[in-house]
């Protein structure tokens, strides 16, 4: 799904982007819930492809500064990635994780619970 980010700022509509990496991480994490059945499974999978977030594919530029800010704030260059993303769509990480939050203070980070 091609999103128009012109049009969304015009409009005020909330534009959700992620790393690809997202569908993995969500996917994976769901697979060990043991209250989920296989149905449930599938249509978890479905739900990340149709609730309308854009996912970005990693590009060389992009893990490049994903292992060198890794490596400087000594977290994962999964999370690294998110930063990068963010910072490149000038727009602002909403995450759960604390722990990122504390160690990028120089991003523009908000923490999921304070919203």
């Amino acid at each position: 799904m091609e999103i128009d980010r012109a049009h969304a700022h015009i409009s005020g509509e909330t534009i959700l982007t992620a790393p690809a990496l997202l569908v993995y991480e969500v996917t994976n994490a769901l697979r060990h819930s043991p209250s989920l059945t296989a149905d449930d499974l599938e249509e978890a999978v479905q739900a990340l492809y149709t609730i309308g977030i854009e996912y970005t594919p990693p590009t060389q530029e992009t893990m490049t500064q994903a292992a060198t800010t890794a490596k400087h704030l000594n977290i994962t260059v999964h999370d690294a990635y998110y930063l990068i993303l963010s910072h490149q769509l000038d727009t602002p990480l909403v995450t759960a994780d604390t722990r990122l939050a504390e160690r990028a203070p120089e991003h523009n980070v908000i923490r999921l619970a304070s919203l």
